[in-house]
């Protein structure tokens, strides 16, 4: 037995339809004609002209046309941002870093899309560890401005306090966008981030005591 004919491709497809198509799409054809007086029949010669060029033209493997790619205003937010972080020559683990950040980031707050120039007000360091300890506070983003160290100040009392390592960065290092130092205080704070969880984790797992019974008289 034969086997059944297979079913012409996307691609075949694609291609009658555009072969098939007028010039002018707001002209009827005489297959129009007939078609809306319930005569429809065999395509006319200016269609079948027209339909034997193309696929003479058209050679295996041609590809169709694709539909232009979205401009970038036009694409969602998330893929700008996505643009952003590999437009501004990241590697590898740079990207891998500003993907932890920006996960772990409040909705609220400005995205990272470097290691330097996206973090050097502080306000995105403070944050991420605000988030990360998960109280926020009531410091508002209007302190880390260029104008007045009072936002970075902020910055490091808040590691200080909560006994993240900074090392030897200052705040001068994160306001010129050191690289090196920022990228030093990000993975200082997935560190703590990372005890913190392992903390929880091990009170989780021990067993509860009960105290001895009151009696109530």
């Amino acid at each position: 037995m034969n086997p059944p004919p297979r079913p012409p491709s996307p691609t075949s497809r694609t291609a009658t339809q555009r072969a098939m198509r007028r010039e002018n799409t707001n002209q009827l054809s005489s297959r129009d004609a007939l078609v809306l007086m319930g005569m429809a029949g065999e395509p006319d010669s200016a269609d079948k002209a027209r339909l034997d060029s193309f696929f003479r033209d058209q050679q295996p493997g041609d590809a169709v046309d694709a539909p232009p790619r979205p401009s970038r205003e036009l694409r969602a937010p998330g893929a700008r941002l996505q643009d952003d972080i590999r437009d501004s020559a990241n590697s590898a683990s740079d990207m891998e870093l500003i993907s932890w950040i920006n996960n772990n980031l409040p909705s609220t707050s400005p995205p990272a899309t470097d290691l330097s120039t996206s973090l050097s007000s502080g306000l995105v360091l403070y944050r991420l560890a605000e988030s990360i300890k998960g109280l926020p506070t009531d410091v508002p983003d209007s302190l880390f401005n260029a104008e007045g160290p009072e936002g970075m100040f902020k910055l490091f009392d808040f590691m200080l306090d909560n006994d993240i390592r900074i090392g030897n960065v200052s705040i001068n290092d994160v306001r010129l966008g050191n690289k090196e130092k920022i990228t030093q205080l990000v993975k200082s704070l997935r560190s703590w981030q990372e005890r913190r969880e392992g903390l929880v984790k091990g009170m989780s797992k021990q067993p509860s005591t009960a105290g001895p019974w009151l009696a109530v008289g």
